[in-house]
């Protein structure tokens, strides 16, 4: 899009996977955008694999075909067939396995790569890489957003996808929930001699839960997998300090060579864990949608997924308001919005902590009484097959471009 056009129906802050998925999506339907993101874009395009990745669940997935990103990224992801659940090493196996493609792992940074470059060439998006806000103004007649090359950008509503730190959230003033995990998330990449069948592998320990995940493979004799570990705070400086050689001979001890030698083959990356969830996800012209709104433990890999969801629901809640003669910033679009995804997310986060909680638990009854209840699970197939589905993404009210159905 022409830059020097700097009237658009909505502004998205924030040029991390959401706000780029966002932005397409509104596109694709002739909703206007512009895209304002502080990093420069020649870091954002870069190959280099720093270790990070995302499961993408079926339903997700079925947002990118409807953009025809699949063709950008085909035969760059690992799907994952089956789950397969363990408390600790020895424990009963509860599997997942309804036949279908439970999700598909992507290096962070090939995703990101495929959605820039469809950012940069759609007639619909106006991209401003970096590039900071100096001045920012929301009243009964729009936004008004002024950046430090002095452009200034107009538009009906202002999207926030800038992140757990989100400013948008902040300058909304809208309440946040949050909490702290005593524990970090250990995030990197794996090479291992034994193949992963496209198994995806959750162990669930007293200190923390740990989680391979099936990655592309490099040859028929090096076979790839994605880790995320969590470890008390208390032995975060430790394991940060491990030689990678170290580091692998503790992760094989831990798995009991699950997978065969493992080794670190990416840097291993540190965050700290916790939770947050916006009492809304509004305010007067304002829409959040990733991190912004909300950021939940990573035992069951639905942070991004959540996002994915946020971007559906508010594209069609948009397209169905612009078909209506509405402007993007209408109250009733944005209320639509609201109700649309306040229960979905509160169930998501409440069940992540929960389980969280559940697997933490120390001692023989709790033990033996996770044993059984999986078990239990394990054994009907009623219940495993609600489970895959949430493990896809498609139980609830799902937005149609999740369905894999145009608007």
């Amino acid at each position: 899009m022409n830059k020097s056009e700097m009237n658009f129906d909505a502004i998205i802050i924030g040029g991390g996977l959401i706000g780029l998925l966002q932005a397409l999506s509104l596109a694709q339907f002739d909703v206007r955008c512009a895209i304002i993101e502080q990093s420069d874009i020649l870091d954002m395009q870069s190959d280099n694999f720093d270790g990070r990745t995302s499961a993408i669940t079926s339903a997700s997935m079925n947002i990118l075909n409807l953009l025809s990103l699949d063709r950008s990224i085909l035969g760059q992801g690992a799907n994952i067939k089956k789950i397969i659940v363990r408390d600790g090493n020895n424990g009963p196996p509860l599997t997942f396995d309804d036949g279908e493609i439970l999700a598909t792992v992507f290096e962070n940074q090939k995703l990101r790569k495929a959605l820039l470059d469809a950012v940069i060439k759609h007639d619909n998006i106006a991209s401003y890489f970096a590039a900071h806000i100096i001045d920012q103004n929301i009243d009964d007649y729009g936004v008004n957003i002024i950046l430090d090359d002095s452009t200034n950008l107009r538009a009906s509503l202002l999207i926030g996808a800038d992140g757990r730190s989100s400013k948008v959230r902040q300058s909304a003033k809208i309440t946040l929930s949050q909490w702290q995990y005593d524990h970090i998330a250990l995030v990197g990449a794996v090479a291992h001699d034994k193949p992963h069948h496209n198994i995806a592998h959750e162990l669930f320990f007293n200190e923390g839960p740990l989680a391979l995940l099936p990655m592309t493979s490099v040859s028929n004799t090096q076979y790839r997998s994605s880790l995320i570990w969590s470890i008390p705070q208390s032995q975060s400086q430790a394991y940060q300090k491990l030689s990678p050689k170290i580091f692998s001979h503790e992760l094989n001890k831990k798995t009991n060579g699950l997978l065969g030698e493992a080794n670190l083959i990416a840097p291993l990356i540190t965050y700290p864990l916790g939770f947050h969830s916006v009492v809304q996800t509004t305010a007067k012209r304002v829409a959040l949608i990733g991190d912004s709104a909300h950021s939940v433990h990573p035992i069951a890999g639905q942070g991004l997924n959540l996002g994915f969801r946020d971007v559906a629901a508010l594209t069609e809640t948009l397209v169905d308001g612009v078909r209506l003669g509405l402007e993007c910033g209408d109250a009733q679009l944005l209320a639509r919005y609201e109700r649309w995804r306040s229960v979905d997310t509160l169930a998501v986060s409440i069940a992540t902590d929960r389980i969280n909680h559940l697997f933490a638990l120390k001692g023989k009854t709790a033990k033996s009484m996770r044993r059984i209840g999986m078990t239990m699970i394990d054994k009907s197939d009623n219940i495993k097959t609600l489970l895959s589905r949430e493990a896809r993404g498609v139980v609830g009210g799902t937005p149609k471009m999740l369905s894999a159905t145009n608007l």
